[in-house]
């Protein structure tokens, strides 16, 4: 019995030295370098930004990232999905991806312009005039369409796998907008902070734009493929119906008056699980284009599935006990009293990121094989779970219930997913 838990340590320590020799095999070590660099930069803005702001301006901010993150999706318009699949596709040229692109982008600007008026409208109506909740969603309604051609640049250079490019340029923005943002949350609380966020986002998709779309013009021949706008139809349902289950907890505390303290530390526990899921939000970033670019080779897409499933559960343990003890230290010793308790929250939030990881890696393979309906079916199913038991579950128990539910939808979706592939894998190579 006492070896067991040396045994297990072993496990974990291989597998983490496992999964940094296959990014270094790669040639990704140094992304990945980058990303956590990068992801830690950006950790640590928040936490500092959290520190200025008070526990219930700390959850209007959450909450209404929650719904901005939403609106995004259809800001949008889907186009990530079939920019994903066919600028990945080795069979289509380099200008006639960039001609895509720039189509891609065009419609999204046109589409994310219709989405910020149809939001400000509706501020107007729901929102006494000059409040402090009118104020932040009307900001967040303005940065709708740089969050979605941020989303869309990001996804076409990921398909392209130019991931040197995304880590350095994003290194140097991200550190400017780490110190714009921080220095004017510090010197103006929430209303700087407001400003600076929307600011940072339109001056980072400059060097994005110009690496991408200098010298690009759409010309005569430059149609889309013949499944473009379907595939951008049910990727944009399939991400809205995701992206409202993901954002279901801070919805439901919304729906239910939850204790804008309670928020609060809710909202500074899933900034540590953001933080947590770098690692897998690298691994994914990585594999989604292998995926594509293999989904004609059954044997090595299926080699590659198996190689980052056995090693992202216990990778996913090992940042999860790490997050934890970061976020225990920064309770005792750095937050004050009005946060006092959100470990507890992250406890939870960490065993349905966990859960996660386990089938992160078989959705992103999904995803590069192009299967969008099944993923479609998934989102919606649990969407609905995560509104039907949690519901009940946060009106009883507030930001305790909302967190019980991130997990047992966690669940859900775990059998779910690995269901979907097993009845697409013959049609995924058919």
């Amino acid at each position: 019995m006492g070896d067991k838990p040396t045994m297990y340590t072993a496990r974990l320590v291989l597998a983490v030295r496992l999964g940094l020799r296959k990014l270094a095999a790669g040639g990704y070590l140094h992304v990945f370098s980058a990303n956590a660099m990068l992801q830690m930069l950006g950790f640590g803005s928040v936490l500092l930004v959290a520190r200025f702001l008070t526990a219930p301006e700390l959850a209007l901010v959450k909450t209404t990232q929650a719904y901005a993150a939403v609106l995004v999706v259809l800001a949008g318009g889907g186009l990530t999905a079939p920019i994903l699949l066919y600028c990945a596709d080795t069979l289509i040229n380099d200008q006639d991806k960039r001609r895509m692109l720039l189509r891609a982008v065009l419609y999204t600007c046109a589409i994310g312009a219709a989405v910020v008026v149809l939001a400000i409208a509706f501020v107007e109506f729901i929102q006494p005039r000059g409040s402090i909740q009118a104020k932040v969603q009307f900001l967040y309604a303005l940065v709708l369409p740089g969050l979605a051609l941020t989303s869309l640049l990001f996804v076409y250079f990921q398909a392209r796998q130019s991931f040197a490019f995304l880590a350095r340029s994003q290194t140097v923005i991200k550190g400017f907008s780490v110190v714009v943002v921080v220095a004017a949350t510090w010197l103006h609380g929430i209303n700087g902070f407001l400003i600076a966020t929307v600011a940072t986002v339109y001056i980072g998709l400059v060097p994005l734009i110009w690496s991408s779309l200098r010298g690009v013009t759409l010309g005569i021949h430059s149609d889309l493929p013949r499944d473009f706008i379907s595939r951008a139809g049910f990727g944009m349902f399939g991400t809205f119906i995701t992206m409202v289950g993901q954002s279901s907890d801070f919805m439901l505390m919304d729906f239910v008056k939850t204790s804008p303290v309670d928020v609060g530390r809710y909202a500074l526990a899933s900034i540590f699980l953001m933080a947590a899921t770098t690692l897998t939000g690298v691994a994914q970033t990585i594999v989604t284009p292998r995926f594509t670019a293999l989904r004609h080779e059954q044997g090595a897409f299926e080699a590659e599935l198996r190689q980052w499933g056995r090693r992202m559960p216990l990778l996913s343990i090992a940042a999860a006990i790490g997050t934890f003890l970061v976020a225990w230290l920064f309770e005792r010793f750095f937050f004050g009293s009005e946060y006092a308790g959100f470990t507890e929250l992250l406890a939870i939030l960490l065993v349905r990121y966990v859960v996660w990881s386990s089938y992160a890696i078989i959705g992103s393979a999904l995803a590069g094989g192009g299967v969008i309906k099944s993923g479609v079916a998934v989102a919606a199913l649990t969407t609905i779970v995560s509104f039907i038991i949690g519901f009940p579950l946060c009106r009883s128990y507030g930001a305790v219930g909302a967190a019980m539910t991130q997990v047992l939808v966690s669940i859900v979706a775990l059998g779910a997913i690995q269901f979907v592939y097993r009845v697409q894998r013959r049609r995924l190579f058919s």
